[in-house]
């Protein structure tokens, strides 16, 4: 019976997980305009298209790292309450909890770091 609950737990947050990620990338294409698709006659790319790609790679790689903390998160907090007061389970549970802070961390010092990339790149240039 745990492990069927283990593995129905797994399915909804990977589920989960795959809808935290799409969701926002879904909304911001609706509101975006439309990009025009180059041929092989204007296969050129400028700043601007180069910066959206970047930009764009970076936003959805920032979505994932940002929900893979919240799962280590999530994770270890449940594996903390479930512990039951074995003290190996409750230390693996709090390695977790930090791994999940870090990454959380990590992955907004990233974001920061990127932004401040594209600001300086793309300082006092008018499209």
């Amino acid at each position: 019976m745990k492990k069927i609950l283990s593995r129905v737990g797994a399915l909804f947050l990977g589920a989960l997980s795959i809808g935290m990620v799409m969701f926002p990338r879904m909304v911001s294409a609706a509101l975006r305009e439309a990009q025009p698709v180059y041929g092989k006659d204007q296969a050129t790319i400028n700043l601007e298209t180069l910066t959206t790609w970047v930009e764009n790679i970076a936003t959805f790689l920032l979505y994932i790292g940002g929900v893979v903390a919240v799962i280590f998160l999530l994770w270890g907090g449940i594996t903390y309450m479930m512990a039951g007061g074995d003290p190996e389970k409750a230390d693996k549970a709090k390695t977790r909890l930090l791994n999940g802070v870090i990454g959380a961390l990590i992955v907004l010092g990233v974001g920061v770091i990127l932004n401040t990339i594209v600001y300086f790149i793309t300082k006092g240039v008018t499209y």
